[in-house]
């Protein structure tokens, strides 16, 4: 599952994270939920700017290379930032393997039940 920081700076800038978001296209199955989708829409239009139209072609391309989800409850003490029990609860609904994430109050879990958190350059090293 790819953790919304990382899907926004794959379309924000090239980089490692667009290189990572296309190996996860080509050779992963994408994990989503509307969560995600609401985040990204959020970032890309207050960050980027972008078009409306513009974000709902990213979305879309997003949606369609995933499994949609709905997030299992996650308990508040499972991280620091209660923002990001939705992202835990994806992965868990998901079953995913691996969270990919910038974020450090996330990536100082190191697990979360049967998913590995890491940061984009530790899983681009991995699945080289």
């Amino acid at each position: 599952m790819l953790d919304t920081n990382v899907v926004f700076a794959a379309f924000a800038a090239r980089g490692l994270c667009e290189s990572l978001f296309e190996l996860c296209l080509e050779q992963h199955v994408l994990i989503t939920s509307d969560f995600l989708f609401g985040e990204l829409e959020t970032k890309l239009a207050q960050k980027l700017k972008l078009p409306m139209e513009t974000i709902r072609e990213i979305l879309s391309l997003y949606q369609s290379q995933g499994e949609h989800v709905v997030p299992s409850p996650v308990d508040a003490s499972a991280c620091r930032d209660t923002d990001d029990l939705a992202v835990l609860g994806t992965c868990m609904s998901g079953s995913a393997d691996y969270l990919i994430t910038g974020d450090k109050d996330l990536l100082t879990l190191d697990r979360y039940e049967a998913t590995r958190i890491v940061s984009p350059r530790d899983f681009y090293e991995l699945s080289r």
